[in-house]
């Protein structure tokens, strides 16, 4: 993980320096915001580039180029492995190309790293089904039946989380409440 090698090389960096502070002293005090803004920037950047393949990789599938819009969410994840959402994307590009196995794998780990994220079990229901997975494709199903009333409590505006839910109880047979 990137960001606790760089932990790591820092924390390495200083238990080396230890030895010479006798000969060299201490960072003068009007160098100690410079340090801290230092590795404050190295995280930042970590974050915001991890953020930028994730986005790079959605816009790659919009425009129907899905060697590189996998490439920028694999690059993404290499960045930041807890970044549900690069796994999101790169489970929708595998969904989209007909790579269900590999999808499915995804939309797991996505529910692993954020189990209140709806959005992914609607596709972990599809994949499954068309993978003859029918028990996990209920358990799917049944756990969007599950978040979506609370998510509508608090987000009443979320047309597309209103669209997901009414479509799921359509398909459960409950159309006069979709």
């Amino acid at each position: 993980e990137p960001m606790m090698a760089m932990s790591l090389i820092s924390a390495a960096c200083g238990i080396v320096a230890l030895p010479f502070v006798p000969l060299v002293g201490l960072p003068l005090s009007a160098a100690w915001p410079y340090i801290l803004a230092s590795l404050a920037l190295h995280f930042v950047y970590y974050t915001a580039l991890a953020e930028a393949y994730r986005a790079m990789g959605l816009a790659y599938s919009l425009s129907g180029k899905f060697e590189e819009a996998e490439a920028a969410s694999r690059k993404a994840i290499e960045l930041d492995p807890g970044d549900f959402l690069a796994y999101w994307s790169l489970g929708r590009i595998h969904f989209s190309q007909g790579n269900l196995a590999e999808a499915l794998e995804q939309f797991r780990r996505v529910v692993a790293l954020k189990p209140g994220f709806y959005a992914a079990y609607p596709y972990i229901e599809q994949t499954c089904r068309a993978l003859g997975q029918a028990a996990e494709a209920q358990a799917a199903l049944q756990q969007v039946m599950q978040l979506l009333p609370d998510y509508l409590m608090q987000n009443p505006d979320d047309a597309r989380a209103r669209m997901v839910y009414a479509i799921t109880l359509a398909s459960v047979g409950r159309r006069d409440e979709a």
